[in-house]
């Protein structure tokens, strides 16, 4: 099969298509033709020796740490494709689903031909999603969702999502607004039509506002897709019982 490695990290022009085995499965596995994978920052952060940058915060290289670029490796986090193989502890799936993954070694496998697959990795593709659509879900509205949860966002509470026009923050601010929470929003100007078109009711350019000291209500929850602020300084925008929850760097 064909698939994407880096030969030598910090340079996309690294990045070979190579010849590689196809995957044998174990029994609890099924095996994918990988349709469509995604490209998310993780995986350029991969290939760019991005923690050995100087402006990357300590506290974002220890929290990722796992995250470490590997040379040679099978690269991509996750997609979507067809299964072609199940394994023989696998009843719930079979030949012809069509699936939407998440590599098992997350960050290596997905940019190939074909992925070997933990069932606990995968679920059914929506028929109405497309394969391209579909293999944009996982780490970026899997992240938005999660982040959610941790939140314990509530119907009718106020949500603040800084980063708003990225993968995560979009979705994030989609799901918000489907939980019925009044979303605000923290951008680039260049953002603003994207993020009131998919509901954000207030936005802020990050350029000309610091939202920690121009807010005009305080939020139950609060999302920092980045590490622009600190803890302490949300604190002040955040209502008595509110929660901040960090996506990415902290400050």
């Amino acid at each position: 099969m064909q698939a994407i490695v880096n030969h030598r990290a910090g340079d996309p022009r690294q990045l070979y298509i190579v010849e590689r085995p196809t995957p044998v499965i174990l029994p609890n596995q099924v095996l994918i033709h990988v349709k469509a994978a995604s490209v998310n920052i993780a995986d350029t952060q991969e290939f760019q020796d991005y923690y050995q940058k100087k402006h990357v915060p300590t506290k974002t290289k220890l929290l990722d740490r796992a995250y470490v670029h590997s040379e040679n490796k099978v690269l991509g986090a996750d997609g979507a494709g067809i299964i072609v193989a199940v394994g023989s502890k696998i009843k719930d799936f079979q030949l012809g689903d069509e699936v939407i993954f998440i590599a098992d070694d997350y960050l290596h496998g997905a940019w190939a031909e074909y992925i070997a697959v933990s069932r606990k990795n995968i679920v059914l593709k929506p028929q109405n999603l497309s394969f391209t659509a579909a293999a944009a879900l996982p780490t970026t509205a899997g992240t938005a969702l999660a982040a959610l949860k941790k939140a314990q966002l509530k119907v009718g509470q106020k949500v603040l999502i800084n980063g708003a026009s990225g993968g995560v923050g979009l979705f994030a601010l989609q799901i918000a607004k489907a939980y019925g929470a009044s979303v605000s929003a923290v951008v680039s100007s260049y953002n603003f039509d994207l993020v009131k078109k998919f509901g954000a009711k207030e936005v802020y350019d990050y350029h000309t506002t610091d939202i920690t000291r121009k807010a005009r209500t305080k939020f139950n929850v609060i999302i920092g897709v980045n590490g622009y602020h600190s803890v302490q300084d949300y604190k002040k925008i955040l209502s008595f019982d509110g929660r901040y929850v960090a996506v990415g760097g902290v400050k």
